[in-house]
């Protein structure tokens, strides 16, 4: 071993060390372990800033569990944090889907769209032909069996296409008010 080189000491004996109270050996498995965990979480969520936050919640979690002493032993260090970082991230994408889910956008056919000419100038140019008519139909009333018989479609297949449909107007809408307003 040269004069340079420090001796290689375990992830399972520094934790040890760090269950005692040793925070350099924290400060050891941090530095020996963070710009990989990185690397996994931009991996898993494309985004830097995402992966930074998901990374710092890992490390924070794992600070908790080592000082309270309550639990299983973390075992491999690498191993445990990685896998909070990928819990982490689904928990940030449900997250991110839940808040879609409540964002849904409630749109009554037969009121919304009836109002003025712009409004059936974009839905021109955002739907397709199929989604035209849908939206014809449902605009005069027609429930989604109706329309179905008419265009010998699946009621399963115009409800994908009325949902389709609203989805398309409000994230329309969006983007219309945050140009027009700033929102």
């Amino acid at each position: 071993m040269s004069k340079e080189q420090k001796p290689i000491i375990s992830d399972e004996s520094l934790l040890q060390q760090w269950e005692e109270g040793s925070d350099s050996a924290f400060m050891q498995l941090y530095n020996q372990y963070y710009e990989a965990a990185l690397a996994y979480g931009i991996y898993l969520s494309r985004n830097r800033s995402v992966a930074e936050n998901i990374v710092q919640q890992a490390l924070e979690e794992i600070v908790k569990k080592v000082t309270s002493k309550k639990g299983k032993p973390i075992g491999n260090f690498k191993n445990y944090l990685f896998k909070i970082i990928k819990n982490k991230h689904i928990d940030h994408c449900r997250r991110r889907q839940n808040l879609r889910i409540e964002e849904e956008p409630s749109i009554n056919f037969s009121t919304d769209f009836e109002e003025n000419d712009f409004r059936q100038k974009i839905l021109s140019l955002i739907l397709t032909d199929n989604e035209k008519v849908v939206h014809e139909l449902k605009m005069k009333g027609y429930n989604n069996a109706e329309v179905a018989k008419q265009l010998n479609k699946t009621e399963g297949q115009i409800r994908g296409l009325s949902y389709r449909i609203k989805r398309k107007v409000e994230k329309c809408r969006i983007i219309i008010q945050q140009e027009l307003f700033g929102h």
